[in-house]
């Protein structure tokens, strides 16, 4: 009798471990079929491709705007080819501005989905502040957005060796292989945006602490994703131009002297938009312009862009 018994538990076990993978598998199916019409980020990534084509077929010189939200409010990138334009430089322009991201993402976005293109641009422009591009390491939350949206097969071993861990490198190949597992901190972020007061502008206040944190003179990061993606460039014969953004609440914030030396090593050059001077009734809030700075902003883009040769 306690045999059969035993035998009649584990094939409840089977039955209810059988009916969890189920139901896992068909949520990562409805999110793999319906995510681009969940996530306007994910729908986003989703043009990389029809973007990078349509610079391949282009006329002119052809310009590669890459960064993150600060890009999607700060310029807009018609006026950035209308204006070209005008000033003798027939140009087509795409940008790329992923949410969230900086210098981890960008790196392997620009490895996996442009370098090897045939229809790579002739110019890629990285805009962000200076810790976007000197992020010091990988967080679990950008290995697992690396892993799902920006990696090969064959750039698995190369990304695995970089990283500090086990727990690390399960993160990256949970993300490449999972939308659910890969998604769930999105899902989480809509679900607090709609039940908690005034959750986006406390996470807006949070990063704008550790972007200031990042930014102080005691910290001078490695840099050493920049300097790799650099170098990869360099090897495509692509030319590189970075532009520091603007910032209301932290407008001096500090360029590492690491990084300085990295653009000078790989002969990049450095436009600070800072140096326009923005004023507060530029900004949408801390980190992004309205369309009052978006207008000062892409003018004075146009300007510098026409000097580049």
């Amino acid at each position: 009798m306690n045999s059969s018994t035993s035998n009649s538990e584990r094939g409840i076990d089977f039955r209810v471990w059988g009916a969890v993978l189920l139901a896992i598998l068909a949520v990562e199916g409805v999110l793999r079929i319906n995510l681009t019409r969940l996530s306007r980020n994910a729908a986003h990534i989703a043009t990389i491709p029809l973007k990078v084509e349509r610079l391949g077929n282009a006329s002119g010189r052809r310009i590669l705007l890459v960064g993150n939200s600060q890009l999607r409010h700060g310029v807009d990138v018609a006026a950035v080819t209308s204006g070209l334009e005008r000033l003798g430089h027939p140009v087509t322009c795409e940008a790329l501005h992923p949410h969230g991201t900086s210098i981890q993402e960008w790196e392997a976005l620009i490895r996996a989905r442009i370098l090897p293109s045939p229809n790579r641009p002739d110019l890629l422009v990285l805009l962000g502040t200076a810790s976007h591009l000197c992020a010091p390491n990988y967080t679990t939350y950008q290995l697992e957005q690396v892993g799902a949206d920006y990696t090969r097969p064959r750039d698995v071993p190369l990304l695995l060796g970089r990283l500090k861990n086990v727990d690390e490198g399960g993160a990256l190949l949970m993300g490449s292989l999972s939308v659910a597992y890969s998604s769930r901190r999105a899902t989480r972020r809509r679900v607090l945006t709609a039940t908690v007061p005034y959750y986006p502008e406390a996470t807006v206040w949070i990063n704008r602490l550790a972007l200031r944190r990042l930014s102080t003179p005691s910290r001078d990061p490695d840099c050493t994703l920049l300097r790799a993606l650099l170098r990869q460039c360099q090897d495509k014969d692509l030319q590189v131009l970075i532009v520091l953004t603007p910032m209301r609440d932290d407008p001096d914030y500090q360029i590492p002297s690491s990084m300085l030396k990295i653009l000078k090593e790989f002969h990049v050059e450095l436009y600070d938009a800072r140096e326009k001077h923005f004023e507060a009734e530029d900004f949408l809030d801390g980190t992004h312009l309205n369309e009052r700075g978006r207008v000062r902003f892409t003018e004075a883009l146009v300007k510098r862009l026409a000097l580049v040769r």
